[in-house]
């Protein structure tokens, strides 16, 4: 029992030592300076401690060249890093290929993060920027201000009376709407059934994904599938000589002038271009005409009139855009106008390499076509009214373009206005069949009239380059 005592007390004992115990055993100093001598000495850190900053009684006058010399310095050095930035591909939102990618749905978006868009009837001056522009494409909110208005390209949004597509094309209704009874059309593979029951279920079927959120590509997938169809595709094809429109999704085709494929031009020839854009807009899709329908005699001929990709496909008719519908308000538009704009551009360019005076200038048109969720617009761009009466005697010779001195009837650009045609949503069931039959005659005149002018100014560009086509239908 005592010893089990002795055993306890021992254990507290050493506890209390621990407890008690100091960081550092201090050593008595005998020298005679001991009674003097602090038990503890200050540590470094105390010992070393800064004295406080004191503003001098008088400051030097400062030297303003110098002070902005600075500046200039500082500048420079952000200005630096911010492109750095914007070529980094982790935060530039470009690929390592270069490609851009296009910023998709963010509900995030502040509600007033509209683009701006001026009307076509506007006539205040557009002044040119002399800074250098950030525009990267059709959804930053500057974009229709710095590169499409100097360019006389506009988007009129007024509503339209959604009038039937038969009076804009002065065409005949199809027996039964049924286009495949055309033995001149029945060859294609674009046409839209006129089926009042697959209508419903388009309707309701959008009505569905618009009550659910769902994502802008299920929208684009489901409309490509309903109205925007396409034609078979096989390598070694025989060349039947029948028009075709062939539908091409998220084309890569930035403006080339070795490929014939030309920007607009901005209006005053004395302004310096500074908006940087390439032109590489890359609609969701669009319909272009196939080349199996040239006669084989010279279709090897073609890029040396007008930009062709691969031997396949030129002088598009028809560009389509998806959005969701709580996107940046007007962003769809914006990119159908710009795709559209180049392309305009370029086929006016191949009709006046071919006459001496403009013919039939009003058919020379482009169209596009934007959903948002459920919503549809149609539109039809068309020069300005301005440059379609100043065709003749308003001409120069662009240097861009090769062999400038060949096209010496090229016409001065003064640029186009995007219209609307139609518009409606398809949760309701009266505006599905409407939009079909608005695709079809779009397609229908793309077919004839479109490709028939453009196969004409294109035997007379061969024609007015020593080929003989008189012999070639």
């Amino acid at each position: 029992m005592e010893a089990a005592n002795s055993g306890a007390s021992h254990r507290v004992t050493r506890r209390v030592y621990k407890r008690r115990r100091p960081l550092a055993t201090i050593q008595p100093d005998n020298s005679s300076q001991a009674s003097s001598t602090p038990l503890y000495q200050a540590s470094a850190r105390r010992e070393n401690k800064p004295e406080l900053f004191q503003y001098p009684a008088s400051l030097p006058q400062s030297d303003s060249k110098e002070t902005q010399e600075l500046w200039k310095t500082v500048q420079s050095f952000n200005a630096h890093r911010q492109r750095s930035a914007r070529m980094s591909p982790k935060y530039s939102g470009v690929k390592v290929g270069g490609r851009d990618i296009r910023k998709r749905n963010t509900p995030s978006e502040p509600s007033d993060s509209h683009v701006p868009i001026r009307s076509a009837t506007e006539t205040e001056s557009i002044a040119p920027s002399t800074a250098r522009s950030r525009t990267t494409g059709p959804h930053q909110r500057r974009f229709p201000e710095e590169v499409l208005e100097p360019r006389g390209i506009f988007l009129d949004d007024t509503k339209a009376k959604s009038k039937p597509p038969y009076n804009h094309f002065s065409s005949v209704v199809p027996k039964d709407l049924d286009y495949a009874r055309d033995s001149a059309l029945a060859h294609a593979g674009i046409w839209i059934p006129h089926d009042e029951a697959s209508f419903s279920a388009i309707s309701n079927h959008y009505a569905f994904m618009e009550k659910m959120h769902l994502s802008e590509d299920q929208f684009g997938t489901y409309g490509k599938q309903q109205f925007f169809l396409s034609e078979r595709w096989q390598l070694n094809l025989p060349n039947n000589r029948k028009w075709r429109g062939e539908r091409i999704d998220q084309h890569v085709n930035p403006a080339n002038p070795t490929e014939r494929w030309l920007a607009p031009p901005v209006l005053d020839m004395a302004t310096e271009t500074t908006d940087g854009y390439r032109w590489d807009v890359r609609p969701d899709s669009s319909y272009w005409i196939s080349n199996r329908g040239f006669n084989e005699e010279y279709a090897e001929a073609i890029p040396g009139c007008c930009y062709v990709y691969r031997d396949w496909i030129s002088n598009p008719y028809l560009t389509i855009e998806f959005k969701k519908n709580d996107w940046r308000q007007g962003t769809a538009a914006i990119q159908v106008l710009t795709a559209g704009s180049i392309a305009l551009h370029n086929r006016v360019i191949l009709h006046l390499q071919a006459v001496n005076e403009p013919e039939d200038i009003d058919e020379i048109k482009h169209f596009g076509l934007t959903f948002e969720g459920p919503h549809y617009v149609v539109y039809v761009l068309r020069l300005n009214k301005a440059e379609r009466e100043a065709a003749v005697g308003k001409r120069r010779i662009p240097e861009s373009l090769p062999g400038g001195a060949e096209i010496a009837n090229y016409w001065m650009w003064s640029g186009c206005t995007m219209s609307r045609l139609a518009q409606g949503d398809c949760t309701k069931y009266g505006d599905v069949p409407r939009l079909v039959r608005w695709i079809n005659e779009i397609h229908r005149w793309g077919l004839t009239k479109h490709a028939i002018q453009v196969q004409n100014d294109i035997k007379m560009v061969l024609a007015n380059d020593g080929f003989d086509v008189s012999i070639i239908d």
